[in-house]
């Protein structure tokens, strides 16, 4: 079963957007990560695996942008920023979609593919996904949630950069690269590279 679960920012860029890199010290990457998505169609909550596509009402392609090399203690710096969330070129409803763990899923910077993979390794099929996220929060429809990657493939994204993906049957979308980080080129391969600790002062406690 899945063992983490993340918010993305609620501003999502559409296709032809733009993404916005910042400047960012102990960030020695930055990632686009081409995932498949889905959109649930009415309120979820305590659903079987058995159920759960019934609430799936389409999908779409989405490119989780990543900052690498933070020692996290969340995913808001690294994951969850303003323009981190790109998706499109459309929602594709789910009748047309015969099996989503059977989908090519491509993503092309600056022309020159990058990743290439199927959804069929997914870690945790999406009946699975829906069932554990509704034992711990209520999805609504119009709810967006991203499936994961195969991390194979992956390259640096700069600002001036071109991001396109493709998913099979669901459409290509283009997205620009913007902000004020520096290029940054440093290879980092999710998991497996050591990241540098959090310095002090860079946590915000919020209690409302």
């Amino acid at each position: 079963m899945p063992n983490e679960f993340f918010h993305k920012s609620n501003d999502l860029v559409g296709s032809g957007g733009r993404t916005t890199l910042p400047d960012i010290d102990d960030v020695v990457v930055f990632h686009a990560e081409a995932e498949l998505a889905f959109v649930i169609g009415s309120e979820v909550q305590d659903v079987s695996a058995g159920d759960a596509m019934g609430k799936v009402f389409g999908f779409v392609p989405f490119f989780d942008i990543s900052a690498r090399g933070l020692h996290r203690r969340g995913q808001f710096i690294p994951k969850g920023q303003r323009g981190f969330a790109l998706c499109g070129p459309w929602i594709t409803t789910a009748d047309e979609i015969h099996d989503p763990h059977e989908l090519r899923v491509r993503s092309w910077l600056n022309g020159v593919i990058a990743q290439d993979f199927s959804t069929n390794t997914m870690a945790n099929r999406i009946p699975e996904q829906i069932e554990w996220l509704s034992r711990f929060t209520t999805l609504h429809a119009g709810d967006l949630v991203t499936t994961g990657t195969n991390h194979e493939g992956l390259k640096p994204i700069n600002v001036g950069d071109s991001l396109e993906i493709e998913i099979e049957g669901l459409g290509r979308a283009r997205f620009g690269v913007d902000g004020s980080s520096p290029h940054k080129t440093a290879a980092f391969v999710p998991g497996q590279t050591s990241v540098k600790p959090l310095e002090k002062g860079m946590l915000i406690s919020r209690v409302d």
